[in-house]
């Protein structure tokens, strides 16, 4: 936890951050929750700022190792290790290390929360992850020498490997004394007792091994003292790990492997990699789950009373449970074809189709007039493009049903509803007909506003699709069954509505850009509930359960009855980010905006589960139920996947 500052020894800042609480002390350091302004960031920074004591300024030795983390940190970036932000070693001031601030908590911190050993499943997930983290550090040349669960972070989205103050770079030459102790006397294998000179690659090995064996069993490998100078005499005269609770399985055997006390016959880390196999969905226990949602609570509230934005972010890190993939320039559109894939438009007209699991590239269209507009539903994909070429695709064969060359349909705009299209041209007609056969069922006269502009389709319930008109400041709605108009006259808006809105059963949810919020009644037009959020709406309402959240400019994320308009929840987010888009997943809501930040909000009460750091702006989310995968399109060109939230904790209750 975070512990006030003490103005007699805590100084109020360092290298370029101010100093917000201190996040703990140990023998060399103090290391302390920090806010970096910067422009280039966007928001605040939050760092994890660590200052060496000043008795061990002058010690050679101990500047040395604080270099060593430096540079591990700056070689290790893109991995689950956080990035390093500064490094202050100047002389006559006090050396200062920060790094990004990981919003979680320690594996002691977890197992306590959780009564003891925590279910196979997860930890066979975190270990898959861990073992992917320590292959890059690896593959830079870099051994961590200090695995234990106090420098494993946990976050909802999986664990963060912090503290490299005891790495080794490979071919760096080493001042410290080789006859040094090192290691966490509980967890740290048998040659680190013998000294520096006797690591290696094996080593981290041995850590990785001995953190699964607690987060199976709630015990370390070495037990019967607790005290750190008791256990390590006790090492120093032999002592044989405690394997006590390890299961007699696949996962048992191989930790028992590594564990072993000769380095040469332990398993190679891309072994290991193949014994836990795929990371998976991470499913955290449900008490886990609520101490990390606690967590974050308690964060926000240090943070919004010291007058800073709760903003609690980590970078977005790519792995076996998540990717990055180019997507092309201002990529606007993305949507799941629900059969294994993924498409999006950018700016300059093209259509990718990518492969959910990897990100691959599969297939590109090429030659469409920007904007692109992207329609899926079960295995249709619509594409509609601004000169009215038309293409509608079976997702699960990637083959063309049929197309409509550009020109033909000028200024279409297109909205999908199971295998029903209702499509608006230049002219004011609504057409209504079959995706795969085009067969026609209904096509109306032109409709248009007082001014002579067309109306053109923005959304369709069960039995209406609605129609937008006068640049946005008017409504209408058509029956689907025979294209009639269902309200006498169109509803109009104190302001133009550039969100597109969400239909539901009885009625439709629009958010215009004065902040206003309402739901229409999809028999009359009749307005059923309004309400004011204080600020405008360019996002897509969702809806989740029986709730409709919308996420304005103003940072804020609204949750409101969709039957009667009552406020349930609202979640504020710093000044200046501006949510573009939404989506759900059931359980959990992401917002994606300005700034670059994916938010993950819990859809019952909006508490803040996770936000990533994306960079850029986000322009458009999908949420792909058949491979629980969310996808969030960034401006700077990468489509980003990562874990969805639903599908329960790993004890089968909701997650918080």
């Amino acid at each position: 936890m975070v512990k006030p500052l003490d103005p007699a020894v805590d100084p109020p800042e360092a290298a370029g951050f101010r100093l917000l609480g201190r996040l703990g002390t140990g023998g060399f350091g103090t290391v302390y929750l920090g806010r970096q302004s910067a422009e280039e960031r966007g928001l605040d920074t939050l760092g994890a700022v660590k200052l060496l004591k000043s008795e061990f300024t002058e010690d050679a030795q101990h500047l040395q190792r604080f270099h060593q983390e430096s540079k591990a940190l700056d070689r290790c970036k893109g991995a689950r290790i956080p990035e390093l932000l500064v490094f202050d070693f100047g002389a006559g001031r006090q050396p200062t290390l920060a790094t990004r601030f990981i919003p979680g908590l320690s594996l002691y911190r977890i197992l306590e929360s959780h009564g003891g050993a925590l279910p196979r499943d997860t930890v066979h997930s975190v270990a898959a992850e861990l073992v992917d983290t320590l292959s890059t550090a690896h593959g830079k040349g870099l051994l961590h020498r200090d695995l234990h669960p106090g420098n494993v972070l946990m976050t909802q989205d999986g664990p963060w490997i912090i503290d490299f103050g005891l790495t080794r770079i490979r071919g760096q030459r080493v001042t410290v004394s080789l006859d040094t102790v090192i290691g966490h006397p509980h967890f740290c294998a048998p040659e680190q007792i013998m000294g520096l000179a006797k690591t290696v690659n094996a080593t981290d090995v041995f850590g990785i091994g001995a953190i699964v064996l607690y987060g199976l069993t709630g015990h370390p490998p070495y037990t019967g003292e607790r005290d750190a100078r008791a256990m390590l005499l006790r090492r120093v005269s032999g002592t044989a790990p405690d394997l006590s609770g390890l299961p007699d399985d696949r996962a048992g055997r191989l930790i028992r492997a590594c564990l072993a006390e000769d380095p040469a016959d332990r398993p190679t880390l891309a072994e290991v990699a193949e014994g836990f196999g795929e990371p998976g969905t991470l499913r955290l226990p449900g008490d886990v789950a609520r101490t990390l949602a606690q967590y974050r609570s308690e964060l926000r509230a240090l943070l919004t009373g010291a007058g800073n934005g709760p903003d609690l972010t980590v970078p977005f890190r790519a792995g076996r449970r998540n990717w990055s993939a180019g997507a092309g320039e201002w990529p606007h559109q993305v949507v799941s074809t629900g059969h294994g894939g993924v498409v999006t438009a950018d700016g300059g007209g093209d259509v990718r189709w990518l492969d959910a699991a990897s990100g691959r590239e599969q297939a590109r269209l090429r030659d469409f007039a920007p904007p692109v507009q992207l329609c899926a539903e079960g295995a249709l994909l619509l594409v509609c493009d601004s000169a009215g070429r038309l293409e509608s695709w079976d997702t699960r064969a990637r083959t063309l049903w049929w197309s409509v060359p550009a020109g033909s349909l000028p200024y279409a705009r297109v909205v999908l509803r199971g295998q029903s299209v209702f499509l608006g041209d230049g002219t004011g007609r609504i057409h209504h007909f079959d995706a795969v056969t085009r067969r026609v069922w209904w096509r109306t006269e032109p409709l248009s506003d007082s001014g002579g502009g067309p109306a053109e389709p923005v959304a369709a319930g069960p039995r209406h699709v609605y129609l937008s008109a006068a640049q946005g400041r008017e409504l209408l709605a058509l029956d689907d069954e025979e294209g009639r108009a269902c309200w006498d006259r169109a509803v109009r808006f104190p302001a133009p509505v550039p969100a597109a809105p969400l239909a539901l059963d009885d009625g439709v949810v629009v958010a215009d850009g004065d902040g206003g919020l309402r739901c229409l009644a999809a028999a009359d037009g009749g307005t059923l509930w309004e309400t004011r959020l204080g600020a405008p709406v360019v996002a897509p309402p969702v809806r989740v359960a029986d709730t409709v959240i919308v996420g304005d400019t103003a940072g804020v994320v609204h949750c409101h009855s969709a039957k009667t308009g009552e406020e349930v929840w609202r979640a504020q987010y710093a000044d200046g980010e501006e949510f573009f888009s939404l989506c759900a997943d059931g359980t959990a809501v992401y917002a994606g905006g300005w700034h670059g930040r994916l938010h993950l909000l819990d859809a019952a009460d909006g508490a803040s589960l996770q936000s990533f750091d994306l960079g850029g702006q986000i322009l458009a989310t999908a949420h792909a139920p058949d491979v629980r995968t969310v996808y969030a399109a960034a401006s700077h060109g990468s489509l980003h996947a990562l874990p969805a939230a639903a599908g329960g904790a790993a004890d089968g209750t909701r997650e918080p």
